[in-house]
């Protein structure tokens, strides 16, 4: 699944340490006896399902007991049946067997049938409920519905599923665990004039000829051995676009008004598929199937989901129209549909036992959602992006206290579980899965993956069963230190990552480790592959280990590598390990000249990204001062290339944040921005000219910065566009769209603009454009228009969507100085209407947790713990991580207080012309340390 990155910040906080609750937790779990093997589900939507939300449903469930027992414990969740409704047999039939008690405990989402007489071990029955109840909700989860606007204007209705990871209990009774895998034969009853599609190719359709109605039954063909949360039907009116490939059927289905916006994720598709099997050998056709279905939902509460055969998406997920959409709207598609169809393997045909590795899953997804959209779109920069926009992010999450480890044992709950599909489990464990790829060499790797995907097909597995396969396939030549599970487990059992410290010592290098921003005791330590170039070398292109640390030495020694010729070292080329790196005093210093050189020493983009992004945290840390850092990256003033800066703005977003922005410090920050982001702004402009993808993302990413720091000429510019585009209907480039609105936006107090754009968003017929609306009229100024914003996100028949909610919230307290405050009030009056409109308590979650982030007075902090402490039993599981977030938004107001004077003594110094000197560098240079600023908006 595809997870939005905007919405769950937080689930990385939960942490992974056990609690005496655990045991008590415990009881969420099924207990192993059942082990069903076939599921014939029956689900009836009626003509109306719209307005009565209803759906009847019957199951049949084939099972076996380890143990003899007189109780079936499964899920069930809002779903209405009784013991009348249940039937037990042996298979083949004889006898009924009588039930004798039926119990539901809602807490648990589960269902006890007791029994008259025993269920013998190793003997087939099956489990029949009859003609259940289920609810059709609007909050997409389970069996849900949703809508869309025909080209008449009326609302047409969409039932769908969304089960991953809890929710197909709420469709039909099942063992809701991923390592209950089975076969499911599925049946639709549906209107006449509507589809019913499934993870099955159709077997036959039928006419069902009632008194005063006709409507269609539509038998499946039995699916894959799959866990149930891979389980997906839809009811709908939607067009298909179809294209075969390799004896696949590959199918985009959507409404009529956006069917046209499928192309490229249909053309993609097929290659991707093509793709994954040149890399693991492993064809998409061993799962049985002969088709792929991909859906655009209107709702949709993730950013896609892998169902085997039926992968759902959210809108903008999906389509992409070249004339309308952005270079970033298409890379979004492809990517999402590069995780989504590498789940077919990585999830689908081997799945996590538990979801407390669900890393296995979601971290492979997330490696090849650009490793293999690279091989097609190649020249994207693919595996550079992802250090920036996955490995580097995920260096900030992973450094919190209470971060939680890639394998948790502590998940047991709903709760728990949800709270592992965050950035943890897809960022970090994909960046060590890049990692482990590097030292082991690509044959080995891939020749690792076949035999574990070979071997564990239509299984589930755990990180021991991944490591163990990899290792058969590695050679004694991969001189490795160890086996490869006592390697992989250092950074899969344990949170955070290390920071590993260079020492010169003569000609050599001395090499120690700790947990990067931890006093843990004892210290954790790591198997370290680590990699380095110097001065003379410059091999950049060599990520292959030269040397392993170890958690059992003290300090590691490579021999020799100081010459005389030698100016300067750079370990972790190419970022290839998750760790940061610290230097001493004399090597800092050589680096920081290297990169004032020409074409700085020959230190690439990458490397030069990831000193600012280890220098800035390292700062953060307390490990540098900000003065020595803003002095290692002042080179930035001369570099106009992407990866670096967007390495800086990253950092830059938290110092920001910490800030007032109308304070003295705040307003001196913003100006420093302006005169150092002139080299990188002259290297873009407006035009509509047709580079390269990187180029064009750096181009949106400049002008953003430029505009939200009022740099004149980058504000007229875009208020010159936004005025031809409302005047005289003239179109605004796709790639520049946020920029403008959002400047057109905030530069007038006036509300002409931003009722144009609310105009606009009320008639959009395009999910994408919508998004790019719904974060710009967050930017306006205007009190009265940012509450009705915010009133908009919770109000019924809105045209804010249910799931855009939250990003209404986020482009409020994001797109202004004022916001910050709103959303806190807003908050504070409507957290229930939140709650239920924005879709649960995880969302509420994300909502105080972003707010708390950006809390910069004493004031707002204690409004909000107030609020939290009156409203703990109404906030349920959110209270525990709002109190995270509080402990979190006291701990920012304490850097402040701890930097501010440094800060602003490095500004002033700067200001005056008396910028530090002491490593040579000049003012004009130096000037660049200072530049913060507010964080480019990103999607999932």
């Amino acid at each position: 699944m595809s997870y939005l990155k905007v919405l769950f910040p937080l689930l990385v906080l939960l942490n992974g340490v056990k609690t005496d609750g655990d045991n008590e937790k415990q009881k969420y779990r099924l207990n192993g006896n059942l082990i069903p093997s076939t599921y014939e589900v029956e689900v009836t939507v009626m003509d109306n399902f719209g307005s009565t939300a209803q759906f009847f449903g019957n199951v049949k469930i084939r099972f076996r007991a380890k143990l003899q027992t007189s109780e079936i414990t499964l899920h069930s969740n809002k779903l209405k049946f009784d013991a009348t409704h249940i039937q037990i047999s042996h298979d083949p039939p004889q006898t009924p067997i009588a039930v004798s008690d039926v119990t539901f405990n809602s807490a648990l989402e589960m269902v006890t049938i007791k029994t008259q007489s025993p269920i013998s071990i190793n003997s087939s029955y099956i489990l029949s409920v009859n003609n259940y109840e289920g609810f059709l909700d609007l909050d997409m989860n389970g069996f849900y519905r949703s809508y869309y606007n025909n080209s008449k204007g009326e609302s047409e209705w969409i039932a769908v599923t969304q089960f991953q990871p809890t929710s197909a209990r709420r469709a039909f009774p099942c063992f809701d665990e991923p390592q209950y895998k089975a076969k499911f034969d599925v049946v639709i009853n549906h209107p006449l004039d509507y589809y019913a599609v499934s993870n099955a190719e159709i077997k036959t359709i039928e006419l069902i000829f009632r008194t005063s109605t006709k409507s269609k039954k539509t038998i499946f063909n039995s699916s894959p051995i799959m866990s149930t949360y891979l389980v997906a039907f839809a009811v709908t009116k939607y067009a298909a676009m179809t294209v075969s490939t390799n004896n696949i059927k590959h199918s985009i289905w959507s409404s009529m008004e956006t069917i046209r916006d499928s192309q490229y994720a249909l053309s993609v598709s097929p290659k991707l598929l093509k793709v994954m099997e040149n890399f693991t050998k492993i064809p998409y056709s061993v799962s049985g199937l002969t088709k792929l279905d991909q859906f655009s939902i209107p709702d949709f509460s993730a950013g896609a989901m892998e169902n085997w055969g039926m992968v759902t998406y959210r809108e903008t997920a999906i389509l992409w129209d070249p004339y309308e959409n952005s270079r970033r709207n298409k890379q979004r598609v492809g990517t999402v549909v590069a995780h989504e169809l590498s789940h077919m393997l990585f999830g689908n045909l081997v799945t996590t036992k538990w979801w407390s590795s669900t890393w296995l899953n979601e971290g492979f997804a997330t490696f090849f959602e650009y490793f293999s959209l690279a091989q097609i779109e190649n020249d994207w920069e693919l595996d550079l992006q992802f250090i920036i926009e996955e490995h580097q992010r995920v260096l900030v999450s992973d450094s919190l206290e209470k971060a939680k480890p890639l394998t948790n044992p502590n998940v047991f709950t709903p709760g728990d579980i949800s709270g592992m599909f965050g950035s943890i489990s897809y960022s970090k464990g994909g960046s060590v899965i890049r990692m482990m790829s590097l030292f082991l060499g690509e044959t080995t790797f891939f020749d690792g993956l076949n035999l574990y995907l070979t071997d564990l097909k239509f299984n589930s597995s755990e990180p021991e069963d991944l490591f163990k396969k990899i290792q058969e396939k590695v050679e004694v030549s991969n001189q490795l230190p160890t086996n490869l599970s006592a390697i992989m487990n250092s950074w899969t059992e344990k949170h955070g990552f290390p920071m590993i410290t260079v020492n010169k010592s003569d000609s050599n290098l001395i090499l120690t480790q700790s947990q990067f921003f931890s006093n843990t005791t004892p210290p954790t330590k790591w198997y370290i592959p680590v990699t380095y170039t110097t001065s003379v070398e410059k091999k950049f292109s060599d990520l292959k280990a030269k040397k392993w640390m170890l958690p059992t030495e003290s300090e590691t020694v490579i021999n020799g590598v100081w010459t005389p010729q030698v100016s300067w070292v750079i370990l972790n080329v190419g970022v290839s390990a998750f760790v940061r790196v610290n230097y001493d005093d004399a090597l800092w210093t050589g680096l920081q000249h290297a990169l004032h050189k020409e074409n700085f020493d020959g230190i690439t983009p990458i490397n030069r990204a990831q000193i600012v992004d280890d220098a800035m945290n390292l700062a953060r840390a307390d490990v540098l001062t900000y003065e020595r850092a803003f002095n290692i990256i002042s080179f930035l003033q001369k570099d106009n290339d992407y990866y670096p800066w967007q390495s800086a703005f990253n950092a830059f977003v938290y110092l920001r944040r910490r800030i007032d922005k109308e304070s003295a410090l705040g307003k001196s920050l913003d100006k420093h921005i302006q005169r150092m982001m002139n080299t990188l702004y002259k290297s873009v402009d407006f035009n509509n000219n047709n580079k390269r993808h990187v180029e064009m993302l750096k181009k949106a990413m400049a002008l953003t910065w430029a505009c939200q720091l009022s740099v004149s000429d980058c504000t007229s510019q875009a208020q010159a566009l936004f005025t031809d585009y409302m005047t005289k209907n003239k179109t605004i480039d796709p790639n520049l769209r946020s920029v403008v609105y959002c400047t057109a936006v905030r530069s007038t107090g006036k509300s002409e603009n931003w009722e144009y754009l609310w105009k606009k968003l009320e008639q959009s017929q395009r999910a994408s454009e919508s998004v790019t609306i719904i974060s710009a009229l967050g930017c306006t100024q205007n009190t009265n228009l940012l509450h009705r914003y915010l009133n908009e996100s919770i109000k019924e028949n809105s045209t804010i969507r249910r799931q855009d909610g939250q990003s209404v919230f986020n482009s409020v307290i994001s797109g202004s100085s004022k916001g910050v405050a709103i959303g806190l009030q807003f908050l504070i009056d409507h957290f229930e209407s939140i709650s239920t409109s924005y879709g649960g308590m995880n969302a509420l979650t994300s909502v105080i947790n972003g707010l708390a982030d950006r809390l910069t007075t004493k004031e707002d902090v204690a409004r909000l713990e107030e609020f939290i402490s009156k409203n703990r039993d109404k906030l349920k599981d959110a209270a525990t991580a709002a109190d995270t977030a509080i402990e979190t938004a006291k701990k920012n107001l304490e850097w402040v207080v701890k930097n501010e004077k440094e800060l602003m003594q490095y500004l002033q110094n700067t200001d005056e012309g008396k910028g530090n000197d002491s490593n040579k560098v000049k003012s004009t240079f130096v000037l660049v340390f200072t530049f913060v600023g507010v964080a480019l908006k990103r999607w999932l």
